[in-house]
């Protein structure tokens, strides 16, 4: 057979920051990126220039400009940054896609930015994360080549795997390590905020009562969590011993204020509070890091204990903790933040909870 003769349909060029600074598909003009910080800040390709406005990871609007003037968008988008509506002087555009980025090309919306707010390569249709380092493929669900940080690593055992194979909790952007969709406390916590529920205020006086009244009552009366996931307990577990063989863990107890420093910072980190009053932490900032979960941070570290509450917890202030109520194990309401709540308020900790999910409890 006569072998199929090759053609190259674009061509990529980085600058000296390992950034993709240009992409130059067969038959048109290149398309020049600039970057502000890690972000895309503009996009000039022939006589169409698309500048790219936001704040922080939040994106704002798009202008773009060409020949027959400047036309610009607002841009409204999901929490983990897709951009799902522009709304520009000609009307509202609408964009959909799938737990995995996946979107129709002639979705009439046009936006240069797209899934969790990345810019998808028009040749491949792929999304080139972290400002070209990897190429995540939204129609296979996979990256198309390996994490560096694999298989021992930030990376995790999949090498090829997005996100670890939970889309819509989380987001990819330097395609090396997926962060919580929640992301860092710094600058999530305003998001999270707007769509929390808060709680009412109560009077000094009238708190400090019904703190009273809370610390004489047993823990027996809060209902113990199922673990949702029971029939892979033990898989997980062997692959936790695994892990735990090469890289040894420790789990933080957690018996006052002082020792929360060693949970210090506005990364987010499991936490489980067991029957026996027992506030166990796992110490990692990497949440992948030796495949410990929930149900495996109790049993370790309490076994035949029952989790009464479960969630995430971090310190971003000296003096201020906060809570909220995350775990693909036991699915946890947000009231079952309250005895947790109750017990670092005794210490003068100052509480903030947040609610995730639409249920009320």
């Amino acid at each position: 057979m006569t072998p199929t003769t090759s053609a190259v349909l674009c061509r990529y060029r980085y600058d000296p920051l390992d950034r993709l600074a240009s992409t130059s598909p067969a038959g048109q003009g290149a398309a020049l990126r600039f970057y502000c910080k890690s972000r895309l800040a503009t996009h000039i390709q022939g006589a169409i220039r698309h500048t790219i406005f936001g704040h922080d990871e939040q994106l704002l609007a798009q202008q773009k400009h060409s020949v027959t003037g400047n036309e610009t968008s607002l841009l409204a988008t999901d929490q983990p940054g897709s951009v799902l509506h522009g709304v520009s002087g000609a009307g509202i555009e609408s964009a959909a896609y799938s737990a995995y980025g996946y979107s129709d090309a002639e979705n009439g919306l046009d936006c240069l930015m797209g899934f969790n707010g990345e810019l998808r390569d028009p040749v491949s249709g792929h999304y080139l994360l972290g400002n070209g380092y990897r190429a995540f493929n939204p129609v296979l669900m996979r990256f198309n080549s390996p994490d560096s940080l694999s298989p021992f690593a930030a990376g995790g055992i999949n090498c090829y795997a997005y996100c670890s194979g939970d889309p819509t909790d989380r987001t990819d952007p330097t395609g090396a390590v997926w962060k919580p969709v929640i992301g860092s406390l710094g600058k999530v916590l305003k998001r999270l905020q707007r769509q929390a529920k808060p709680l009412r205020s109560e009077s000094a006086s009238r708190r400090s009562e019904f703190m009273d009244n809370q610390k004489a009552t047993v823990l027996s009366q809060y209902p113990a969590l199922s673990n949702r996931k029971i029939s892979t307990f033990s898989r997980e577990f062997a692959s936790f011993s695994a892990a735990n063989e090469i890289d040894p863990f420790q789990v933080l107890s957690i018996g006052g204020a002082d020792d929360l420093v060693k949970v210090s910072g506005s990364y987010p980190r499991r936490f489980v509070f067991t029957s026996k009053s027992e506030l166990l932490v796992d110490p990692s900032m990497d949440l992948e890091r030796r495949s410990i979960n929930h149900a495996i941070l109790a049993s370790y570290r309490s076994p035949g204990s029952e989790v009464i509450s479960a969630g995430m917890i971090a310190r971003p202030k000296p003096n201020q903790v906060v809570l909220w109520n995350d775990s693909g194990h036991y699915y946890p309401g947000f009231s079952t933040l309250q005895p947790v709540d109750i017990r670092l308020s005794t210490w003068g900790v100052k509480v903030e909870r947040v609610r995730i999910g639409n249920s009320s409890l």
